[in-house]
């Protein structure tokens, strides 16, 4: 199980295990109750409204607190860029490599950086210079 196995901590869902079954791969972790991020990210809940950048932001400092190996430090940069973009980490054919970390790498070469933000926030700029700082450190 590693690290991640032993990982406890209040906005972390425990993993218990994995499973292998003829072709297919499965992670087990328990219950998530109020649902996944990647819910609450996409406003999949029936909310009024996505999450908020404070909240996200709130999120960003728990990674940065919990990153501590090179592999959890490059989770923490994902969850960091979906955070930001509200895109998935996987599923971005248009560019190369079809990652979310491929498509940053891309807008940023590119002089895009600010279309990288989530398109909820496109008509709310007060949170704008301080996505853009969490940008760059992911």
């Amino acid at each position: 199980m590693g690290k991640v196995g032993k990982l406890k901590h209040e906005n972390l869902v425990l993993f218990l295990g994995y499973c292998i079954f003829q072709d297919e791969k499965f992670l087990v972790y328990e219950c998530m109750e109020n649902g996944s991020l990647d819910v609450w990210l996409r406003n999949r809940t029936d909310a009024v409204e996505a999450m908020d950048w404070p909240t996200r932001f709130k999120i960003c400092i728990l990674w940065w607190l919990l990153a501590t190996s090179k592999g959890d430090v490059c989770n923490f940069g994902v969850v960091i860029l979906e955070l930001v973009t509200g895109r998935t980490p996987t599923s971005q054919a248009d560019v190369e490599g079809g990652n979310l970390v491929g498509w940053v790498g891309w807008m940023v070469a590119n002089g895009r950086e600010d279309d990288e933000q989530d398109p909820y926030f496109s008509t709310i700029t007060i949170w704008k210079d301080e996505m853009l700082c969490v940008l760059s450190i992911a």
